[in-house]
């Protein structure tokens, strides 16, 4: 450590982890991924338990924790999981020299592999975009619906629009043929959302992405009973706490979907809690849900179907009333979160609802703040499918992404072991940015309130495909 301070050339972040840290297990691999990205940059990882001379001598407290040296002094600090700024303060501080060399890499870099799309290139006006790893497996073996998913942007639409429904993807073509789905959990519990969840789903029209979470999440043995938590025998794991919303009246649900019975009666048999005519943006308005909280809030393309034309939900005076939806949403939501729970929000991306700005609508009327967005794969949901608002017929959504919102956390600085964070995008793609941490107390590690996040491989749309 003494011989790293005396380079006084070079910047060194060392990061303080602990291996009772939960927030430390989330961030290690992003972590790990800074060197190359900083070839010039020193980088050191301090482990409490075998360094604890060192972390009592250097006063840390709070894990994780990055520090930044330049010439043995210190310069900088960051507290917790916030990668995005750890990367921020790294940008900051590096040696000028690296700056042009970075640059110079990267023109040589552009003009060698000229028409590489990085992610600089890719606008689909949002700050971060992530891909599943599924749906980046599907588009390399040349399917042509997934790889539209990816490179879909803003001024390609016309030169590039494939003709191609999500139903074309072989995945979901395979499903068909054997008439079952074919995904069971594999991709859902290494995606978005993992087990111990508890997930809320509004304005889910037919059911069917509750069902595709309920498939995915929660079996049922051969008595059609629920085997999802109690007692969580170690033959079967415990599942999610999912609660499925509609907005319409159980008889109005029944008239316009007749085919949803069979939905409805699955649910219940894997312990599903369904509740109808509960409106998304007054959720303190329904007596089952006042007093919860929930990890994760979905809405899959909200949007006003009443006293709408069709056709004309993402226009003018439409537009404005239905990004009104969306912060009266966000706003309702916010209350029934976890400190760290998210909102998903789903959407189409291609003009007029590029035009919406969901990115900013989450934060209007609420603390939310927005970390990325996902490419919306239908293909990881099944049997999920996407219907007009009281309609039966579905609508194209190969442009679609999830927004993702998060509910500010407390930092921890005290012993009360805080909690947490857990974001899906982390999870997903091992790039986004959270905050979070644990503190030491005289009794030991803190404790967490939630199920860590099993990490998964993910990417960042415009990242090189590594293992």
């Amino acid at each position: 450590f003494k011989e790293r301070l005396s380079d006084a050339n070079r910047l060194l972040v060392v990061y303080f982890t602990a291996t009772w840290c939960a927030p430390c297990k989330r961030i290690s691999p992003l972590f790990d991924q800074l060197p190359k990205k900083f070839p010039s940059v020193n980088f050191s990882k301090v482990v409490e338990s075998r360094c604890e001379e060192l972390v009592n001598k250097l006063k840390i407290e709070a894990f994780p924790t990055f520090r930044f040296y330049l010439s043995a002094k210190k310069v900088g600090e960051v507290e917790g999981a916030d990668f995005s700024a750890v990367q921020r303060k790294v940008e900051a501080l590096r040696p000028q020299e690296e700056e042009d060399e970075c640059s110079e890499n990267t023109s040589s870099s552009e003009s060698e592999n000229d028409g590489d799309a990085g992610e600089e290139t890719l606008d689909r006006n949002t700050t971060d975009l992530y891909v599943m790893n599924d749906t980046l497996e599907c588009a390399l073996s040349n399917c042509i619906v997934c790889c539209y998913k990816i490179v879909l942007g803003p001024g390609t639409q016309d030169a590039c629009i494939p003709n191609k429904r999500p139903e074309e993807c072989h995945r979901l073509q395979k499903a068909g043929k054997a008439g079952t789905d074919t995904t069971r959990g594999k991709k859902l519990t290494q995606g978005l959302y993992q087990r111990g969840d508890h997930i809320l789903t509004v304005g889910d029209g037919d059911l069917s992405f509750s069902l595709a979470l309920a498939r995915a999440f929660l079996q049922v043995d051969r008595k059609g009973k629920n085997k999802k938590s109690e007692g969580s025998s170690d033959e079967v794991p415990p599942g999610i706490k999912l609660v499925a919303t509609t907005h319409e009246p159980l008889d109005t649900l029944l008239q316009t979907y007749p085919a949803v019975r069979p939905t409805l009666r699955e649910l219940e048999a894997r312990g599903v809690e369904v509740l109808h005519g509960v409106d998304a943006t007054r959720l303190g308005a329904a007596a089952a849900l006042r007093g919860r909280r929930f990890h994760r809030a979905v809405w899959n393309f909200p949007c006003r179907g009443r006293g709408l034309a069709p056709g004309s939900d993402g226009q003018n005076q439409e537009m404005e009333s239905n990004k009104q939806l969306v912060r009266e949403f966000c706003k309702s939501a916010e209350d029934f979160l976890v400190p760290w729970g998210e909102v998903h929000m789903t959407h189409k991306t291609k003009p007029p609802f590029c035009h919406w700005g969901i990115e900013r609508l989450g934060s209007d009327l609420s603390q939310l703040q927005f970390k990325g967005s996902v490419v919306f794969d239908r293909s990881c949901y099944q049997p999920y499918t996407n219907r007009k608002a009281l309609h039966k017929k579905s609508f194209p959504i190969t442009d679609a992404e999830i927004f993702i919102f998060s509910k500010p956390s407390l930092l921890c600085t005290g012993n009360d072991g805080g909690g947490s964070e857990n974001s899906s995008l982390e999870s997903t793609t091992q790039t986004l940015p959270t905050v979070g941490c644990s503190t030491r107390g005289e009794e030991g590690p803190a404790s967490t309130e939630h199920a860590e996040a099993s990490p998964t491989r993910g990417q960042r749309v415009g990242e090189n495909q590594e293992g």
